[in-house]
């Protein structure tokens, strides 16, 4: 976790949001490390995405940290490809091991950009590809090689800023708008 406060920053009046979520897991235990206005948890699956399990995330590191959260959050039942976010509400934008499930990923990147502000940050956590066609072995869907997730977030108009190795198999990525 201190690797990916140190590779994105955002101030305490922020509005973050994460697309593919699930129940926030990741996001939550960052919003208690460093805070933001508000987190929107996007997600089209109600099975992972759910007032329950939503829930049952911010109480778990409401003990583990031993505070409430300060971030107020809403969570949306909608795809990375079109949300209901206004134009430009976006400080950062969170894609934690999930851009190889959206399609289609043009779409999904030009949706980010509609709703990130100008020099807002994009962070994806992803597994990357070590040889062609290679799937998730979770989900079983394509995984991107390094360069082309790079190549298709600058087509959309963001710029590559740092890369970080998470383990062998994936890499924390960080572009802006």
């Amino acid at each position: 976790m201190k690797d990916l406060l140190e590779l994105i920053d955002w101030n305490s009046g922020a509005t973050v949001v994460s697309f593919g979520c699930g129940a926030g897991w990741w996001e939550v235990q960052l919003m208690h490390q460093k805070p933001a206005q508000h987190l929107h948890l996007i997600d089209p699956n109600p099975a992972v995405l759910n007032e329950y399990d939503v829930q049952e995330t911010l109480v778990y590191f409401e003990k583990v940290f031993n505070k409430p959260l300060a971030t107020s959050i809403e969570f949306r039942l909608e795809s990375a490809e079109k949300t209901s976010l206004p134009d430009q509400e976006a400080d950062v934008i969170f894609l934690f091991n999930s851009f190889h499930e959206f399609e289609p990923r043009e779409k999904a990147v030009q949706e980010m950009y509609r709703i990130c502000k100008p020099g807002g940050q994009i962070f994806i956590e992803e597994e990357i590809a070590s040889m062609p066609h290679q799937v998730h072995a979770e989900c079983g869907n394509v995984l991107f090689f390094e360069q082309e997730l790079i190549d298709l977030m600058g087509k959309y108009g963001f710029q590559f800023q740092a890369k970080t190795k998470k383990d062998e198999k994936a890499s924390y990525f960080r572009f802006e708008k």
